[in-house]
């Protein structure tokens, strides 16, 4: 019992010495001191051989041991005075990348050689002291990813009886995170002191200016930089100054950088300061001349050598602008990175919510001096008793009221409204909270009555109902609106006056005109000399240039009157330019001028537009070149213009170039205006009503197109125009139309009825179907007309629209309606009238009328018109 007793004691007296030596080696952060060397009793003895019966309590101990060892968290390993390692833990092993027994007999500098390190383990061997270091620095070349590293480290020396060193306990423990804990905190308390500075200063800037370079003096002081410079992104990612240090403010007076009042111009961004723009992410570089994104500094600019930008960046996340600092001793480091990345945006929001704040404070003083300025007046008032709050200058003018004399009364104390007519306000504002544009009756201190645009709107400030009101006084505007109203419907009646009486003159015009070419064509038709049929020609070219004239006046006042509509429709642009060019080019050959056409084979054939509008401006284009040239050619070139419209449309452009008289500068510029021709005295000569070009100008302005002219006086001339059509379709594509050979007439002819009032009409049209072999009977009114209709049949009445008693209209409504006995309401009526033009047709067409000629008679339209009768009656006939 007494030997189990002692040897218990024995062990438990091992396990406090392991406990005490444990207890030491914990102890080991208290920091580098002199210590004595432990007690004898402390000793740290491997050896627990010596005595019998030590067995078991050397294996339990040596169990303890290793429990203790491989629990605890940092590295440990037992060298020997020769620095061999005798023991490693498993913390040790682990760091190393090796195993514990790998160690065993290895020598501690063989694997680490460290001439500082082996300096310091032979001085604890030497003195038998133990050497304690706090967060020591260490580097790992090998490793350079890892960067540096922090240790807490001791070294504790086991002596025997005699004082001598025996074995060494290394102890290692890894604080990098406490290190950089400590240097975190200390960053945040420097940049909360910052941040408190900035805020405090806050309070007393005058200016963004000044804000900023509160802003900048914090940020050189924490990074410990030398220059720095605030700036903010403009229009275009360009850069404008905020704030630059005085250091440097001397160096960029000489340079681009020159400083123009609060904010100088914009600085272009490239270069270094371009990259933090550009990509709007912080960087920095210890070598700003050997940079990727340097080029080089302007002149006047301090050196630099070492650079760091950041941006600033508001918490919406929008670019304010960038910081930049430079020139700090011994280059930036990435905590001075993160530490400008922490406190740039605290930068930027304080800067922003400072300009948003003299912002405000410069919109209010700029809204109360527009309130007061403003030409519109303008005035306050409670909505309860309509008490006047404020008023502008403009109020005061129209009122006849001082300032003084109006706030504080009522609009209706000083007279200025009714109290029915505030009332009638106030019920307009509580229905729908505004008045907008009303005309309304103000009364002025003098009495007078002025007529206002009153706008009002009702607000709620400050927890009280007001109302704003606003308006112009537009008395004299009322009385100009009066006015020109008189004057507007003076003008139109005016202007119907003169469409009227176009419309009359062209059909009092055209009557006449038709007989006069009428007898010129029997004339023509009965003349044998040579010379009365050269003069008849010539009457007849002057017929039909007076017809030309008459026409183009009638198209310029229809212009005027606005009532010109393009009626587009599918046409093949052959068969048109075929139309169009054969009569032209048969002038040219009559004046022996040469007349080229080329047309692009670009040009699709298909097209959609107003056709007859198209071959108008041809027409008057190449007729003026016609016209104008005495000798040469006219040539004509189509094709696509060179920026084609996109939609399937087609942008089409003409050249028509000439050999003629040409055109001076000063005259191209009035060439296209109404009645305008390049000489007047050259009208004598040429002819024409100087309306052509005008006309074709409007119709091309109509077709989203245009017209110009090139060209010098002697040497010819070039006009160019261009309009837009769309493509036809497969399916809108005009399909050909066969020429219909000659319709041979009947063996008897037609009977064929005409009602005309003129006498000379008569005699044409009666001896024109005479000589293709038809039976005709004349008729002076529309009454004579249904007399002769009821008394014996005929094929087809040609009627006049204008005739006494009863008009042409008058009489087909009642031939189609209410026909007398004997009379065929089906009976084909084709009107033959002076009325020329399109909406006529329209018109008369859609009352019942078979077909329209226009007066003067189109002889080879009007025997169409008769062989297309003749055709109807001999396939009824056949039928029959």
């Amino acid at each position: 019992m007494t030997d189990e007793l002692s040897s218990r004691e024995e062990l438990w007296q091992e396990v406090c010495r392991l406990r005490q030596k444990v207890a030491v080696l914990e102890d080991r952060r208290i920091g580098v001191v002199d210590r004595e060397p432990l007690p004898a009793g402390a000793d740290f003895e491997l050896d627990l051989t010596g005595r019998p019966g030590k067995r078991e309590r050397r294996k339990m101990a040596e169990e303890i041991l290793e429990i203790v060892l491989s629990s605890l968290p940092y590295l440990l390993a037992i060298l020997d005075a020769d620095f061999n390692f005798i023991r490693v833990n498993e913390a040790y092993a682990r760091a190393t990348g090796r195993t514990p027994e790998e160690f065993i007999g290895l020598n501690h500098f063989d694997l680490y050689p460290h001439a500082e390190n082996e300096a310091i383990f032979q001085g604890v061997v030497q003195t038998g002291r133990p050497y304690y270091v706090e967060a020591k620095a260490f580097d790992h070349p090998d490793q350079p990813e890892r960067g540096t590293t922090y240790w807490d480290w001791s070294l504790v020396p086991e002596k025997n009886e005699q004082g001598q060193v025996r074995y060494l306990v290394l102890s290692l423990q890894d604080v990098t995170e406490r290190i950089k804990d400590q240097e975190r905190i200390k960053r945040q308390n420097t940049m909360l002191q910052a941040i408190n500075h900035i805020f405090a200063q806050d309070l007393n800037c005058d200016s963004v200016k000044s804000l900023g370079k509160v802003c900048l003096s914090q940020a050189e002081k924490l990074t410990e930089s030398q220059y720095g410079f605030i700036g903010y992104v403009g229009d275009g990612d360009k850069i404008k100054n905020i704030s630059m240090s005085d250091s440097v403010k001397e160096f960029c007076r000489a340079g681009n950088f020159q400083e123009s009042g609060e904010l100088p111009r914009e600085m272009e961004v490239h270069g270094l300061f371009g990259k933090v723009v550009r990509d709007w992410q912080g960087y920095f570089t210890n070598q700003p001349q050997a940079h990727a994104a340097s080029i080089g500094l302007p002149p006047g600019h301090p050196p630099l050598s070492s650079f760091l930008a950041v941006p600033l960046q508001v918490d919406e996340g929008g670019k304010l602008g960038i910081i930049c600092l430079a020139n700090r001793v011994g280059g930036y480091r990435q905590e001075d990175l993160r530490l400008m990345e922490s406190l740039a945006p605290v930068m930027a929001n304080v800067i922003s919510r400072f300009w948003l704040q003299q912002t405000i404070r410069d919109s209010q003083a700029k809204l109360s001096r527009i309130f007061l300025e403003s030409p519109s007046f303008m005035l306050l008032t409670e909505f309860e008793d309509g008490t006047i709050l404020d008023v502008n200058k403009a109020y005061c003018r129209l009122s006849g009221y001082s300032r003084e004399e109006l706030i504080g009364r009522t609009t209706v104390e000083l007279g200025l409204l009714s109290l029915d007519e505030r009332q009638e306000e106030l019920r307009q504002l509580r229905l729908t909270g505004s008045i907008a544009s009303s005309e309304k009756l103000r009364r002025t201190k003098s009495g007078e009555t002025r007529c206002v645009l009153l706008s009002s709107e009702l607000l709620e400030l400050s927890g009280r109902r007001q109302i704003i009101s606003m308006g112009v006084d537009i008395t004299e505007r009322k009385k100009s609106e009066q006015i020109l109203l008189e004057a507007r419907e003076k003008a139109d009646t005016a202007n119907q006056a003169k469409s009227e009486f176009l419309a009359n003159m062209s059909h009092e015009i055209r009557t006449p005109l038709n007989g006069v070419k009428g007898m010129i064509e029997l004339a023509n038709r009965l003349a044998v000399q040579p010379e009365v049929k050269e003069y008849l020609d010539l009457a007849g070219q002057s017929a039909e240039h007076l017809m030309c004239i008459i026409n183009d006046v009638i198209d310029l006042s229809r212009i005027e009157a606005g009532r010109t509509e393009l009626h587009p429709q599918p046409f093949s642009l052959t068969e048109c330019l075929k139309a169009t060019f054969y009569p032209l080019q048969r002038a040219a050959e009559d004046k022996g001028l040469g007349f080229e056409i080329e047309v692009s084979p670009e040009l699709p054939d298909g097209l959609v537009g107003d056709a007859n509008r198209f071959r108008q401006v041809l027409e008057n284009v190449v007729g003026n070149a016609l016209k104008f040239t005495r000798e040469g050619r006219v040539s004509i070139k189509l094709g696509p213009y060179p920026e084609q419209s996109p939609g399937g449309r087609v942008r089409l452009l003409c050249r028509v170039t000439d050999t003629g008289i040409g055109i001076s500068e000063e005259n191209q510029a009035i060439i296209f205006d109404n009645f305008q021709q390049v000489n007047p005295a050259l009208q004598e000569h040429f002819g024409g009503s100087g309306l052509g070009l005008a006309i074709s100008k409007h119709y091309l302005e109509m077709m989203d197109g245009e017209i110009w002219c090139e060209s010098r006086e002697g040497q010819g001339s070039t006009f160019s125009f261009t309009l837009v059509l769309n493509q036809a379709l497969e399916e809108e594509a005009p399909e050909p139309v066969p020429e219909e050979p000659p319709a041979e007439s009947s063996k008897g002819g037609l009977k064929i009825l005409v009602a005309e009032d003129s006498p000379m009409n008569q005699i044409f049209t009666k001896e024109l179907l005479k000589d293709q072999g038809h039976d005709v009977a004349i008729a002076e009114d529309g009454r004579q007309a249904l007399k002769a209709l009821a008394k014996e049949p005929f094929d087809l009445v040609l009627m006049d629209i204008r005739m006494p008693n009863l008009d042409g209209e008058q009489a087909l409504r009642i031939i189609r309606h209410e026909p007398p006995a004997g009379v065929d309401p089906h009976i084909p009526v084709i009107a033959l009238t002076a009325y020329g033009l399109k909406e006529d047709q329209k018109r008369l067409l859609k009352q019942g009328f078979d077909g329209y000629l226009a007066k003067p008679i189109d002889i080879q339209a009007f025997e169409k018109a008769i062989a297309e009768v003749e055709r109807m009656k001999r396939t009824e006939e056949s039928e029959e």
